[in-house]
């Protein structure tokens, strides 16, 4: 729906101001017989089904129960667990998942699908000690057009140290330092992080 793709992205932090918009037109409703939207096509009927969309993007209310896991991933691995965790879900009778490489997808589609669904898993690589900068940008969009009440996942890709066999010499891997910087992000846009997902190459999360 080209309404929802350019309104959250342009539109959507205004939602108490769509509200009291929305507020005046119920008063008039019967007498309405145009919408001209700035960001998508004219209406000429139908207006109960687009008047419930605005009335669920501007409170921020998903409109389907669902996930979004959007992904970064350099070497395929942050992938690999994107998709397990999405295999993982299906097996649990969850249906509904869109899967999304953040650096491949524009950031307008996954700002429209992060309005769309009710749960978010965000899972990232770590580059220079922090967030992979086309996921923090995905986040700063999210912040800027003040998107909430959401369930929020992260899939922390620890890797710890091992052994080699027959030497008992250690072997270390990436440090996940990207993880405590995600975990901050929650609380900077005032999200609810209300599922933790420490994991390694087998995430599972009980998202329902």
């Amino acid at each position: 729906m080209e309404n929802a793709t350019v309104y959250t992205n342009i539109v959507g932090k205004y939602g108490p101001h769509v509200q009291h918009l929305l507020g005046k037109a119920a008063t008039v409703l019967d007498k309405i017989k145009v919408i001209c939207p700035l960001h998508g096509p004219v209406w000429r009927k139908d207006f109960g089904y687009l008047l419930d969309k605005y009335q669920r993007w501007s409170t921020y209310t998903p409109e389907e129960k669902g996930v979004l896991i959007a992904y970064s991933s350099m070497y395929g691995n942050t992938e690999a667990a994107a998709q397990n965790l999405a295999s993982r879900l299906c097996e649990k009778g969850v249906t509904n998942i869109r899967i999304c490489d953040v650096s491949s997808t524009h950031v307008s589609e996954l700002i429209s699908q992060s309005f769309k669904l009710s749960h978010l898993v965000l899972a990232s690589v770590t580059y220079n000690l922090g967030i992979y900068p086309v996921m923090l940008d995905f986040l700063e969009h999210m912040k800027a057009l003040h998107v909430q009440n959401r369930t929020i996942a992260l899939i922390d890709r620890r890797h710890h140290a091992r052994r080699l066999r027959g030497t008992g010499q250690r072997s270390l891997t990436h440090v996940p330092s990207c993880a405590p910087a995600l975990r901050k992000w929650p609380r900077r846009a005032a999200w609810k992080l209300s599922i933790p997902m420490p994991c390694s190459n087998s995430p599972m999360a009980c998202l329902y």
